[in-house]
């Protein structure tokens, strides 16, 4: 149903791991309430935007989200909201519910039982009926008696679980072209920082009243507690190129050196009461860089105390400092004090969702509130500047195409000097336009102000589009071709940031084929069943082989949308039969392979999930469809991993089968899916 992933979850220096798990359940919490009223606001703002079976699923999923928060809260949020316009509405909206199907298709591992855990990915054993069984026991089969499922009432589309109905929603909006704004990877990091400022939200009203609480004494304390996290980071620091089994040991030397030398910094007074006037004002911004500041001061006396403590502990100069490399990473201590000063009040909370949902009543409404001045603002679109180099073309002239221009690299300077003498990071990433002989410069495109992901991906594909109709024009044979450089330059003409993008030409090869060590194919079992099926010759064998083939094409193109189109191809190949009766027989066909518990999500059964993911397909043919008429190119970056899942979980699954003597037919497969998973079985694992 969706690509399950795994990661590690590790807990914090600073917060207990109950903490943690509150703050994680008000974080979904408040994140449900924001994306309720973005609902409500889409809802409002559709005036024929939105289809009404979008509009359907809207409403079902502002019931199941349901109201957690009330008062000052939930009227704050909306006053925000109110002022969006629809495509920023949308935009938001789905970054919302795509970080929440990545949230909850994501299982989360402590590393340190990560050995002992065992994940039960169904609640019911897996029935063993072979291939010949199933066969055996159905002389006479056909698909449509075994996806009827499919055609059942409407009505079972609506038991969908908290998860599904987010992605029957998310998938929609992808289908109105206003999700093209952001870029995927831009979408979820904006969520995460939304959750950044949240938390920080919290903790700066709690430090407030730790501080009113503990004075001086409290904020002496955190400071040494900081002081000593730079020394034991520096010690660290020393390990660098050393091997762990052999550093270690004089590490925690080290370590016990500074601890008893860590009363040698002195942290003055008045330090301590400038803090407090800051946390008493609300300036934690200022707080966070106050604190950074003073570690940047008594930096020089902090590797002196390292130095020493290396020098009485006689061993080796190579543990000495480094006077420069840590440096950069000094304005994380600023951040850390906030974090220190709000733990020991949120470690004595007696309710501490309460107390963040009080907290949240009091921050919101505040010019201070991160959160706030991060959210009132979502988009902010500038003008971006790109330029990539291409080969396998010749230029003698300048050629100016309106917005895109081809420019010979010795004409480059002129072009540099017009388009790129503002923007001062281009400096610093040390491009030689002379480097490549004929470069393409691209001006006019839109992205938002930090997204250079987007303004990266617009730019190549306006590149791609303008070079591609040039070419037929030109030649209509195909005698002809170019490919795209691996190095782009996008710079924002507002804020001088430059990016250089590496390694992401049409066609590159990121990292050669390994058939080393457990991948050398003699003598293993995957390898003797490769060398059994590439010798095969019947209908399904060589038509596994050409989806093998499409699969990678699909993988070497560059942009998302040429990916989406070429993986849908690739299914279509694999799974469609000259007698289907049904116009997607073949999408039938995946349903049945892939419908199946890898959502960790109680309350559905077989019949209902294959329900979902038939429809789930009939989304993506739309999204096909407006792909190829040119509209919504962004929104494929949204789905392309479930999609390329699904074709490479089917097309395994197809391959495995080949060398089955039983196996003559694909349906026989199918059936072996449908009989196997009965549709009533009930699947997924815990309530969410």
């Amino acid at each position: 149903m969706f690509k399950r992933t795994k990661t590690m979850k590790f807990a914090s220096l600073d917060y207990s791991e109950e903490t943690l798990r509150i703050i994680t359940m008000f974080l979904r919490d408040f994140d449900m309430a924001v994306s309720q009223q973005l609902i409500r606001r889409s809802i409002s703002l559709s005036n024929g935007h939105l289809s009404s079976d979008t509009l359907h699923w809207m409403k079902i999923l502002d019931e199941k989200f349901g109201r957690k928060f009330e008062g000052s809260v939930e009227a704050v949020i909306k006053s925000y909201t109110k002022d969006f316009d629809f495509p920023t509405t949308v935009q938001v909206l789905e970054a919302y519910l795509s970080y929440f199907l990545k949230d909850l298709s994501t299982s989360y591992e402590n590393p340190a039982s990560q050995d002992q855990k065992i994940e039960e990915e169904e609640t019911k054993p897996k029935q063993t009926l072979t291939l010949k069984q199933v066969i055996d026991a159905h002389d006479s089969y056909n698909l449509l008696n075994f996806t009827s499922t499919h055609t059942k009432e409407r009505r079972t589309l609506y038991g969908r679980t908290l998860f599904h109905s987010i992605l029957a929603v998310r998938d929609r909006l992808l289908c109105t072209g206003y999700c093209d704004t952001w870029s995927a990877r831009y979408a979820e990091s904006w969520v995460e920082k939304s959750h950044e400022f949240l938390r920080d939200d919290l903790a700066s009203q709690a430090a407030k009243h730790a501080v009113s609480e503990g004075g001086e004494p409290f904020v002496h304390k955190v400071l040494v507690e900081i002081v000593d996290s730079v020394c034991r980071d520096v010690v660290y620091h020393t390990r660098m190129g050393k091997r762990f089994d052999e550093s270690n040991k004089i590490i925690q030397k080290l370590l016990a050196g500074v601890k008893d030398r860590l009363n040698t910094i002195k942290i003055p007074p008045l330090k301590i009461q400038e803090l407090i006037e800051l946390v008493v004002r609300e300036n934690f911004i200022g707080l966070q860089k106050y604190v950074s500041d003073f570690i940047e001061e008594i930096f020089n006396d902090i590797l002196l105390l390292v130095e020493k403590v290396v020098q009485h502990a006689d061993v080796d100069n190579s543990y000495l400092p480094d006077q420069e490399s840590p440096r950069p990473f000094l304005h994380k201590y600023g951040h850390d004090a906030l974090l220190r000063l709000s733990a020991g009040f949120f470690s004595e909370a007696k309710d501490l969702n309460r107390t963040f949902h009080d907290f949240m009543e009091v921050s919101l409404p505040g010019r201070n509130s991160q959160w706030t001045n991060h959210y009132k603002t979502p988009i902010k679109l500038d003008e971006w500047l790109l330029a990539a180099p291409v080969k396998n073309l010749q230029v003698d002239a300048e050629v100016d195409l309106g917005d895109v221009k081809i420019v010979p690299s010795d004409k480059c300077p002129n072009i540099v000097t017009e388009y790129f003498s503002k923007i001062s990071g281009v400096d610093k990433v040390g491009w030689n336009p002379l480097d490549e002989p004929v470069w393409v410069f691209v001006q006019r495109i839109f992205a938002d102000s930090n997204d250079s992901e987007r303004a990266k991906t617009y730019g190549r594909r306006k590149i791609e589009e303008t070079l591609n109709s040039i070419l037929v024009l030109i030649d209509n044979r195909s005698l002809y071709d170019y490919h795209l450089g691996h190095h782009t330059y996008a710079a924002n003409t507002k804020t001088s940031a430059t990016t250089l993008f590496n390694g992401i030409g049409s066609g590159s090869v990121k990292f050669p084929v390994d058939l080393t060590g457990d991948k050398f194919p003699v003598g293993t079992p995957w390898g003797d069943y490769l060398r059994k099926t590439t010798v095969m010759d019947s209908a399904i064998s060589n038509r596994v082989r050409r989806a093998f083939d499409i699969l990678a094409s699909a993988r070497r193109y560059e942009f998302p949308d040429q990916r989406f189109l070429r993986y849908l191809t690739c299914l279509e190949s694999l799974l469609k039969e000259e007698h289907d009766s049904r116009k997607y027989g073949w999408l039938d066909r995946a349903t049945l392979i892939m419908a199946g518990p890898n959502i960790p999500e109680a309350g559905y059964t077989y019949g209902q999930a294959r329900v979902w993911l038939r429809n789930d397909f009939d989304i993506y043919l739309r999204l096909r469809d407006s792909l190829l008429q040119g509209r919504g190119n962004g929104s494929a970056d949204r789905v392309i991993e479930r999609i390329e899942s699904i074709v490479v979980d089917c097309l395994i699954n197809v391959y495995a089968s080949l060398n089955d003597p039983d196996f003559n037919e694909l349906d026989q497969l199918i059936l072996w899916f449908a009989l196997t998973r009965p549709e009533d079985d009930v699947i997924g694992g815990v309530s969410i």
